[in-house]
């Protein structure tokens, strides 16, 4: 079982394993989570996309957010003069939100549960598959794109939809795919 990780959600966001993300935490609640994380000695949170019409409810209420997310964890943190923290982080898993909790903070808590990506189970295919995202990839950045030779079919796979003129709900809907 998991601990109860503070929640970030963002509108425009999705945390990929493997991604560094640079991140300004500039609001209020946000500031005091990360406060209370560096408190906690703790370096990890969940990252996760807002839904729909969040402009709506965002200081009154808890938005509603997707529960499958990014888990986040701080690599570099810097608190500047205006009291803002600069972050870097990492996407180290996506996970499933369970037990999210508003409790007495300023912000949401929740649960999670690591999600793991289902391998293609034949070898042939997935090193098909695997060369073919490679490909495309470096087409489609005519020739610019530096991969890993070896780099993973959900990795490629990940990049794919980073580069795709898509909307938000569209990439949540790919993100939450755990079969290569």
């Amino acid at each position: 079982m998991t601990h109860p990780l503070p929640i970030f959600p963002l509108p425009n966001v999705l945390l990929y394993p493997g991604a560094v993300l640079p991140l300004h935490i500039f609001e209020p609640r946000f500031v005091s989570m990360i406060d209370d994380m560096l408190a906690a000695d703790s370096d990890e949170f969940l990252l996760t996309l807002l839904k729909g019409d969040w402009e709506l409810s965002y200081f009154e209420a808890n938005p509603e957010i997707y529960d499958i997310g990014g888990l986040a964890r701080v690599l570099q943190c810097s608190k500047d003069d205006s009291g803002s923290f600069n972050l870097l982080v990492s996407g180290c898993e996506r996970v499933r939100l369970t037990e999210v909790d508003s409790s007495d903070k300023e912000y949401r808590l929740a649960n999670y549960k690591i999600l793991t990506e289902t391998p293609i189970q034949d070898p042939e295919v997935s090193e098909k598959l695997r060369l073919a995202l490679r490909d495309g990839l470096v087409d489609f950045a005519d020739g610019s794109l530096m991969l890993a030779p070896k780099a993973k079919v959900g990795y490629l796979s990940d990049v794919l939809t980073v580069a795709m003129s898509l909307d938000m709900a569209e990439k949540q809907k790919i993100f939450e795919i755990l079969d290569q």
